[in-house]
């Protein structure tokens, strides 16, 4: 009996993806990139290794979509007058920052793995490194004009600097603030959200100075 190839353009099962990307978020969360196998996510999701591949062509790829699934599953729950409600951005942060705690504890093993993606780069290959970390500066950016963009438009900002200059020290600020989150995931692997308090308070006395030197004398 011969056997039809199955072209890859063929139709994707939805529910089977559903089924994928759960079990692959649940796996790729508790055993990290390196020792996940695909077998493993295959057999949880009730598909067969053929599909699989099939689906997402490699490992890689079905990394980076369940980073993407991770994202849009918090995305989607996060409510974000939360951020958008604040008048300035220090208290942004500091509301951003107890609500993020507060999802973190409704959506546990996604906060585990974009945590561990975000934290522990060095430990995915250099080309999934690489996409990875343009999945979140694309995130970032995304962020800064959904969430910053309304908040400084409330504020009385000086005439003398322009808004362009403004979101370029502002980005730069978060990147800072990333970097030295990044370090200390880097060393606490299990580290959770309310672990980071000490450079939550780095970001509001940075961000504090930050504003101060472009907010307009009221």
């Amino acid at each position: 009996m011969v056997k039809m190839a199955i072209s890859k353009d063929s139709p994707k099962d939805p529910l089977k993806i559903k089924r994928i990307m759960k079990n692959a978020l649940l796996i790729f969360a508790q055993e990290g990139y390196r020792d996940t196998k695909t077998d493993k996510i295959a057999q949880a999701a009730e598909v067969s290794k053929g599909t699989l591949f099939r689906y997402y062509q490699n490992k890689a790829n079905l990394y980076l979509a369940t980073l993407r699934y991770a994202m849009d599953r918090v995305d989607k729950a996060a409510d974000y007058s939360v951020w958008t409600g604040a008048d300035d951005l220090v208290e942004m942060i500091i509301r951003a920052t107890k609500y993020k705690i507060e999802l973190q504890l409704a959506y546990p093993t996604e906060f585990k793995l974009l945590l561990h993606a975000y934290g522990a780069p060095s430990s995915l290959p250099a080309q999934l490194r690489a996409e990875t970390q343009q999945i979140y500066a694309q995130n970032t950016q995304k962020t800064f004009e959904t969430l910053i963009t309304p908040v400084l438009q409330k504020m009385p900002l000086r005439k003398d600097i322009p808004l362009p200059l403004i979101r370029k020290a502002i980005t730069a600020l978060v990147d800072l603030v990333q970097q030295e989150a990044q370090d200390f995931i880097r060393k606490h692997p299990d580290a959770a959200i309310s672990d980071l308090e000490e450079i939550i308070m780095h970001a509001q006395s940075y961000m504090n100075i930050l504003q101060d030197g472009f907010s307009a004398p009221e």
